[in-house]
């Protein structure tokens, strides 16, 4: 049996088309998972022929590097705009939970684990996550106040507790079946880390 071809319409700029990739690849990684997603199904489900998808990506992967850069980028943009002189880790935790959102075309289930152990395994992924990271320590570091830490990578390692902590809490509302409260939870850490200890 003939397989039915798909018309793409020629109108269409190349740009456009690549969006469509995108956005298709991405649905298909919630839905399917990286790995179970094959380079014809997001053509299909672009309405793009199998060539049109390697005209603009070598591979699956070269697709989920541009979904992740994309989604960092906007990430660190929003952290960034977010943070004021005399940043409290409370405050970065905040700003990192309000700025969590999962726009259409970004990759919403980076906080579960299945789908974070398919990803790690693609070459250049974790080199892209860790840069993500210092990057986004090293802006609150900035921000921050002194009594935080007299030098700037002092700053940095604890905004990295910080990140590390928002990621832990993520993941754990991800793979629990009650939803944890992140304004509770973010109430509970302000209680921990501002809190003299005779006073809890």
């Amino acid at each position: 049996m003939k397989k039915a071809k798909i018309k793409q319409s020629p109108k269409l700029p190349a740009e456009t088309r690549r969006e469509q990739l995108l956005l298709a690849a991405a649905r298909l990684f919630e839905v399917r998972g990286f790995d179970a997603t094959s380079t014809n199904e997001i053509a299909l489900a672009a309405g793009l022929t199998k060539g049109a998808l390697y005209y603009h990506f070598k591979n699956k992967e070269a697709i989920l590097i541009e979904l992740l850069e994309r989604m960092i980028r906007g990430h660190l943009e929003g952290l960034n705009a977010s943070m004021k002189p005399g940043l409290t880790p409370v405050d970065l935790l905040r700003i990192l939970n309000d700025n969590d959102c999962c726009k259409e075309g970004t990759l919403s289930l980076r906080h579960d684990l299945d789908f974070r152990a398919q990803v790690a395994r693609v070459p250049g992924i974790q080199k892209i996550v860790n840069q993500a990271v210092t990057r986004g320590c090293n802006m609150a570091a900035e921000h921050m106040g002194k009594e935080y830490g007299k030098t700037r990578q002092r700053r940095a390692k604890v905004a990295l507790m910080i990140f590390c902590l928002w990621d832990g809490l993520k993941i754990r509302s991800a793979q629990s079946s009650r939803s944890l409260n992140m304004k509770e939870m973010i109430d509970v850490a302000d209680i921990l880390l501002t809190t003299p200890q005779n006073k809890r």
